[in-house]
């Protein structure tokens, strides 16, 4: 067996490589439009948020939230349970918890000079 077919036989790749290829880069952040899209807006006339249902659960919404790819991601601590708070670039507040007064798992949405969206799970 000469060099060039030992070689393709075993796969010899840089510094352990093994020929892999690397992962495909992450998709790009989902914008909150995109998030809105499919659910039932819920508005009532009075009151501040304008508000959304979705379906899913805590399950969808953590899920929601991730794919805004939000930065300077904490834990929460909320009265029905453990949730999540980071920023998007432009400063929106985005927050997700299991559980609200009013229904199911929530994703906040509070934009800078737009004022505060519920989606609620």
């Amino acid at each position: 067996m000469g060099f060039y077919h030992f070689k393709k036989r075993y796969n010899f790749s840089p510094r352990g490589t093994r020929g892999d290829k690397p992962p495909p880069p992450p998709p790009p952040p989902k914008t909150v439009n995109d998030i809105l899209k499919g659910k039932t807006e819920t508005t009532r006339p009075v009151g501040k948020a304008r508000n959304f249902e979705g379906s899913g659960g805590f399950e969808q919404a953590v899920k929601d939230f991730n794919s805004l790819q939000p930065i300077n991601v904490k834990p929460i601590s909320t009265s029905y349970g453990l949730g999540k708070v980071g920023f998007l670039p432009d400063g929106t507040k985005v927050s997700v918890r299991p559980g609200s007064g009013t229904g199911g798992a929530t994703l906040d949405i509070k934009q800078p000079g737009v004022g505060e969206i519920k989606i609620r799970y």
